[in-house]
This record gives C-alpha cells, sequence and structure tokens, in this order.
C-alpha cells in the first residue's frame, strides 16, 4: 500500500498500527508487520505524530534462548523519519 501511495488506507493502517501496538509479541513476531505498517504510513505521508511518537517508544520484547531481547529497532527508526 505505500509502494503504491493510497491515501486514502491511511485510517485502515493507522488503525491496524494500534492494534499491533497494544498486542505485543504474542501477534507480531519479530516486530515485522508493526514495522512495514510504520514504513506504509511514512510513504504515503501520513502526518500523524502522535502514532509516530508511540512508535518511537515501543519496546518490543521476545524470548530468546537465555533471556529477552527488543524487536522493535526498525519499528523506533522509521517512525523517527515519520
Amino acid at each position: 500500500m505505500g509502494e503504491a501511495h493510497w491515501q486514502d488506507v491511511i485510517p485502515e493502517l493507522v488503525t491496524a498500527f494500534d492494534r499491533l501496538l497494544a498486542c505485543g509479541a504474542e501477534l507480531d513476531k519479530g516486530c515485522v508487520a508493526l514495522s512495514a505498517t510504520a514504513r506504509a504510513l511514512f510513504t504515503v505521508g501520513c502526518d500523524d505524530y502522535e502514532l509516530f511518537l508511540k512508535g518511537m517508544r515501543h519496546v518490543h520484547m521476545e524470548p530468546v534462548w537465555g533471556g529477552s531481547v527488543d524487536t522493535a529497532a526498525e519499528l523506533r527508526g522509521m517512525c523517527a523519519m515519520g
């Protein structure tokens, strides 16, 4: 959607972003979907600075052998650009 520059999908992407942000690692392993949604919102020109601020603060901890690791670095970088 982001590559097609469909501005009319911004409300649906914002809804998806908020849902993925709330569900965390249970729904989005590796923070892949959340990062892709943020990238699409940035690409289509979304100007919702509060959404991008939430993404910049997000920590996405996932279990790994011996503890846990944060997988949201790409998301925070994408949101910083937004």
